[in-house]
């Protein structure tokens, strides 16, 4: 797990899930500059459009904050299940969490923190991701293959159930 993170605008920050801990490296000569223990293992790290924070969340539920300047931790919040994915909400400055065993998805104000809302979701979700500058997530579900809009700013994660993708078909004839 790799996310691209701001400082000196030229680390790498890399998710290591064997000793639980986030590695900064340089992105010219590939070595370790710097590193945070965390107390859970690492599933998806995603970094707050600014570039101060880095969330990582972790396959027993927890968010765990970092502050990018000191490497630190700024806070941990257990927020439910195995966390599948993160993604970043600029406008809202939030966190959008996707878990595993519960089939739902939390919105996360890391700088409380608190998780603001939590909707549920049928088809196993998977994948989330936010729309760059709105405030529209969707979410892509495993079992039945669907994309699930949500609207972000609306209380309770308002969200529109997705259609399943086309299934490929082989063409016949000429």
């Amino acid at each position: 797990m790799v996310a691209k993170q701001g400082h000196a605008g030229n680390e790498l920050v890399v998710a290591d899930g064997g000793p639980n801990r986030l590695l900064g490296v340089s992105a010219t000569s590939g070595t370790v500059t710097r590193q945070v223990a965390l107390a859970h293992e690492p599933r998806d790290l995603v970094a707050a459009s600014d570039g101060t924070k880095l969330v990582a969340g972790s396959k027993k539920g927890w968010l765990t904050t970092v502050d990018v300047a000191t490497f630190g931790i700024d806070s941990q919040l257990k927020v439910g299940d195995e966390i599948r994915s993160l993604a970043w909400w600029g406008a809202g400055a939030r966190a959008l969490t996707v878990h595993k065993r519960t089939d739902a998805v939390s919105l996360v104000d890391i700088t409380v923190p608190v998780v603001s809302a939590t909707v549920a979701l049928d088809g196993d979700p998977d994948k989330g991701a936010v729309a760059v500058g709105g405030a529209t997530g969707y979410v892509a579900t495993h079992d039945d293959a669907s994309v699930n809009k949500l609207d972000l700013d609306s209380p309770g994660l308002r969200f529109t159930p997705g259609e399943a993708w086309p299934t490929w078909r082989p063409r016949t004839g000429s």
